[in-house]
């Protein structure tokens, strides 16, 4: 009689015992070397702050605005259009960020590149907790798509990858860039053997199993995240556990995203797999400007956090670095205290602009030329690198290096608009602020031998020109086969301006200095302080999502539908509505600051709330057209008219 007791006590116990074999922190799913990692904290707590930002736009609830843009369409094409776009915003409701709260967590890591291929190994990982519903997403995805075949088993669990249904393809040609398969459906005479799908290398791949969802880039990248999250076989130390990961430990008891990265391992496995095309991912003149300017192998870990509060966004990235005095751009960080009222000399409007105060006086022009040579080995430019080209310079009686030890600070600002010659780049103004009148002077003087020795030309005096009761200079530079650009310039007292427009040079010296700076900052511990109007950045985010995208939309057993051209009339006013709502958004501050071997990076747009319920809908109004038919075309004769039904 004791037998059904003892029976549910085996199965409990061992039920327990699997449980608690189970990692209780994500983390440790990622080997410890795992390259870069990022995390969702306190999934909870920051499933409430999105909502909280989220609140009053359309991610958080958009029934309405679907029903109402459904009641004025003609056509199934833009109907599917529709629902593609509204489908985004499920992301975001209320019933997916509740989700969000049930789950213990949820983390990406980049852990290599394939020794054969280049391409980046990952992993992408939700520990769906106490969450039925994603589960059951996971199950339906992998039961009712018809293109996923499974490909082979971890241990007991099946794994599974995308391929196309058996019976061979057809092609179709849309445009002489975009192609696409149909299927050939033919009829089956007999039942078909059983087919065994082969593993695709370096593919996405699915792996699911109560309490886990796993997407990879091969089998073996969700093989090993699954064996750990059984702990069924010995593995190697987890990144959980190790040294470095703990640096990161305060960071995580926050509510956001967290960041990790090992950039000494980074750079090493890069380094290996970087002439393959599939590593190309990463931009490696990015990659190449990191090394000369920072050098990696100096920084153990680099650690960062997301950070999203009601009302504005926010992300600080940091590193250690061993050896500051080895990274020009440390060196260059060596003085705080950058001003932010020198933005305010650049005029409103403007699309970006920074400041940096540079090193003390007795250090600032090796500095500065170090930080200028380090740019031109990372761009791999040959001839002369700028500090030889200073040294020359003192062969012919022109002293540039005392020149540029009095430049105190330097400022960009990018004009929203410039008159420029044909082929001539738009490169920002520089302001050049000098440590007194004297030294302006004696910069404005030595310009034009400067630029002879720079340009190996004959000096010329410059020519000069009134624009309103701002006299501006202009000197000729030429260099190499590039086409001749005017250098226009102008003192106001301790500053020199430069431009390339001379309208603009002038207007930088006359605007009052009233004019309100994009940056505020009360703490002046800053190296450098900069803007970038968000319209600028966010906006090829957003339209990012239909650049790869095939120009018809097609399916198995309706004929192709062409999408709606970038330029039509329709397409325009929409993009131009989208603009409008992104330029309500408020200006990224940035700030730079070095404290003896800490570099300190961050970014972030304050009360950005306000504006997001007009860029949201500009966005999806955008994203709904553009992924619809042509509707200037002919209708598609197996689609009648909605209301003719």
């Amino acid at each position: 009689m004791y037998r059904y007791p003892v029976a549910i006590a085996i199965v409990v116990w061992s039920y327990s015992l699997c449980s608690a074999a189970e990692p209780t922190d994500i983390a440790d799913l990622f080997p410890a070397g795992t390259l870069a990692y990022a995390e969702v904290t306190k999934p909870a707590a920051t499933a409430d702050v999105i909502a909280a930002l989220v609140k009053g736009t359309l991610l958080a609830d958009s029934l309405g605005f679907t029903h109402d843009r459904r009641d004025k369409i003609a056509r199934i094409g833009q109907m599917q259009a529709i629902s593609r776009s509204s489908a985004l915003t499920l992301f975001m409701s209320p019933e997916a960020l509740a989700e969000l709260k049930r789950i213990r967590g949820a983390a990406l890591g980049l852990t290599g590149f394939d020794p054969k291929t280049g391409a980046p190994q990952f992993a992408f990982v939700i520990l769906t907790g106490e969450s039925n519903a994603l589960g059951l997403l996971a199950r339906t995805y992998l039961l009712t798509s018809s293109d996923v075949r499974r490909v082979g088993k971890v241990d007991d669990v099946a794994v599974y990858q995308n391929r196309a249904p058996t019976g061979g393809v057809v092609a179709i040609d849309i445009d002489e860039h975009e192609r696409i398969e149909k299927p050939i459906e033919k009829p089956v005479e007999k039942p078909a053997e059983p087919q065994v799908v082969a593993e695709g290398q370096n593919e996405t791949t699915y792996l699911y199993a109560p309490g886990l969802i796993v997407v990879g880039s091969s089998k073996s990248a969700v093989a090993d995240v699954y064996r750990r999250f059984r702990a069924n076989l010995k593995m190697s130390p987890a990144l959980g556990s190790s040294t470095a990961f703990a640096q990161v430990a305060e960071l995580r008891k926050q509510p956001g995203v967290v960041f990790f990265a090992q950039p000494p391992a980074f750079e090493k496995a890069y380094d290996q797999a970087r002439s393959f095309p599939a590593a190309r991912i990463f931009n490696a003149e990015l990659f190449a400007f990191g090394r000369f300017l920072l050098v990696p192998k100096q920084i153990p870990i680099l650690a960062g956090r997301l950070d999203l509060a009601s009302k504005s966004i926010s992300l600080t990235l940091t590193v250690e670095h061993q050896d500051p005095a080895s990274s020009p751009f440390m060196a260059l960080l060596a003085s705080p205290n950058a001003d932010a009222t020198r933005l305010r000399l650049g005029i409103p409007g403007q699309p970006w602009g920074a400041t940096v105060t540079l090193p003390a006086k007795e250090n600032r022009a090796a500095t500065v030329l170090a930080f200028c040579d380090a740019i031109a080995k990372s761009q791999g430019k040959l001839g002369p690198l700028p500090s030889e080209i200073a040294k020359e310079s003192a062969k012919d009686s022109m002293a540039f290096e005392p020149l540029l030890a009095t430049v105190s600070a330097v400022t960009l600002s990018q004009p929203s608009s410039q008159q420029l010659p044909k082929n001539v780049p738009n490169l920002p103004l520089m302001i050049l602020h000098l440590e007194d009148e004297a030294a302006a002077k004696k910069w404005e003087s030595s310009l034009p031998k400067l630029c002879s020795i720079l340009t190996s030309t004959e000096a010329a005096e410059p020519t000069s020109e009134t624009i309103g009761n701002v006299k501006v200079l202009s000197l000729i530079w030429r260099m190499d086969a590039k086409p001749a650009m005017p250098v226009h310039f102008v003192r106001a007292g301790s500053d020199l301006v430069f431009g390339l427009d001379r309208k603009q040079v002038a207007a930088v010296v006359a605007s009052e200095a009233s004019v309100k700076s994009p940056v505020e900052t009360t703490v002046h511990d800053a190296s450098i302080l900069g803007y970038c109007r968000s319209q600028l950045w966010l906006e090829p985010l957003l339209v990012s999502a239909l650049s790869k995208a095939p120009q018809a939309q097609q399916t198995y057993y309706r004929q192709v539908e062409p999408r709606i051209s970038d330029t039509s009339p329709l397409a325009v006013r929409v993009r131009a509505n989208l603009t409008k709502a992104l330029a309500t958004v408020p200006p990224l501050a940035v700030r730079l600051s070095r404290k003896e071997k800490s570099l300190r990076v961050e970014l972030s747009i304050a009360d950005v709330q306000p504006a997001l319920p007009k860029v949201v809908e500009a966005w999806l109004i955008w994203l709904e057209t553009m992924s619809g038919p042509v509707t200037e075309g002919p209708m598609n004769p197996e689609y009648p008219r909605i209301q003719d039904r």
